[in-house]
């Protein structure tokens, strides 16, 4: 699987029984699947611990759609190799 696949499949786990939707690159995290604040944070921690990278809270505002968190999980395994 690539990055997106396994990201795509986090995202649907954090959905929690919510009507599963297509999830592309553009779906926004708040507006699409209504994320508050604090299932974002779960969400990021999921994603650390499945792509073993660390993902900084500062960096919440860069982090609208799933896209951006492709985007930012690629940059940190690049850096971590």
């Amino acid at each position: 699987m690539n990055i997106f696949e396994n990201l795509r499949n986090v995202v649907v786990r954090n959905l929690k029984g919510e009507p599963k939707m297509m999830i592309s690159s553009e779906t926004r995290l708040v507006e699409d699947l209504n994320f508050d604040s604090l299932r974002i944070l779960q969400l990021l921690t999921d994603l650390e611990d499945e792509f073993d990278v660390f993902l900084p809270n500062t960096d919440l505002s860069k982090m609208k759609r799933v896209g951006d968190l492709e985007l930012i999980i690629a940059q940190e395994k690049l850096t971590c190799t």
